[in-house]
């Protein structure tokens, strides 16, 4: 499961700060997650580092860059560092809950998908994020209210259903309802076309890996281990 947007926006971000040699080193961290070259990125936001160690969007690009080499202990401390450095901004701090979600970390991951929300209610990806964590805990009462509130809002704000969507895929296939979770998730990739990506290494999504349907809308992006 992740916020989805994080990236995103903290790319973005990135791009608007620019200036100097620790500036070109971000922008080449930036091109090189763009294309893939994740190590290349990291190499790149830890030498934007060593000029300029007080910047949070690039703490919060090296953590993004770290989470896909699947170094996750080392993104948290990426992460949190650009907490520490920027506390109000709200999609790092989900972004720490979607990567301690991924370590099953789960009641950790609850208490930053609600700080997020207290930094910023209209954000519906938070609500449906803190949904999963919460039905990872047992706590479905608690976990179909978040995901009904995160629906509502996203309704009204179509740039961000697909990824409430996407989430209201996962939490399908939690529930073991695989027919409901891939008709959601062809939903979601109508307005969330990153989801395909994100699927393919998502635990959440892990039970539809040989469903030829899933197989069929991740397209491109299906690639399984060799056993």
């Amino acid at each position: 499961m992740r916020v989805a947007v994080a990236i995103l926006a903290l790319l973005l971000a990135a791009c608007q700060q620019g200036g100097g040699e620790a500036g070109f080193h971000n922008d080449q961290g930036i091109e090189a997650l763009a294309e893939d070259r994740y190590d290349a990125a990291r190499i790149s936001f830890e030498k934007a580092l060593d000029m300029n160690p007080n910047d949070a969007v690039v703490w919060g690009n090296l953590g993004v860059a770290l989470t896909r080499l699947e170094a996750y202990d080392k993104a948290l401390a990426a992460y949190t560092k650009a907490v520490e450095l920027d506390p109000r901004e709200p999609v790092t701090v989900a972004e720490i809950g979607s990567l301690l979600y991924r370590m099953g970390r789960y009641p950790e991951a609850e208490a930053r998908f609600r700080e997020a929300i207290g930094l910023v209610k209209t954000a519906p990806e938070f609500h449906s994020s803190l949904s999963l964590a919460l039905r990872r805990q047992g706590r479905i009462g608690e976990a179909d209210a978040e995901l009904g509130a995160a629906l509502d809002v996203a309704e009204k704000n179509w740039r961000r259903h697909g990824v409430v969507k996407y989430h209201l895929a996962a939490s399908h296939v939690l529930k073991g309802e695989m027919e409901q979770a891939l008709g959601a998730f062809a939903e979601s990739l109508e307005t969330y076309p990153p989801g395909a990506r994100a699927a393919v290494s998502d635990p959440d999504f892990a039970p539809l890996y040989d469903n030829p349907r899933f197989q069929e809308l991740v397209g491109g992006w299906w690639k399984r281990a060799e056993p």
